[in-house]
């Protein structure tokens, strides 16, 4: 809900310097924010499993995948 809506504006023409100010309301029902939260955490977890799975990997087998990943088998 908007408390008051519109805009007011104040202007002062013998101001030294240019000044802008205001103000910004946001609403959000909970229902949009779980929503909004669950679409950003399922791609967000799969990222970091993905990664905490690259980290784990000793770096002997590190460097036998790069070296597959550029020259693949026919």
């Amino acid at each position: 809900m908007i408390r008051d809506p519109g805009i007011h504006l104040g202007i002062d023409f013998d101001a030294q310097e240019t000044r802008a100010e205001g103000e910004l309301g946001i609403s959000i029902r909970l229902g949009t924010l779980i929503a909004v939260g669950t679409q950003l955490a399922v791609p967000a977890i799969g990222w970091l499993r993905r990664f905490m799975k690259r980290r784990r990997m000793p770096p002997a087998s590190k460097a036998a995948d790069n070296k597959a990943a550029e020259h693949p088998a026919a």
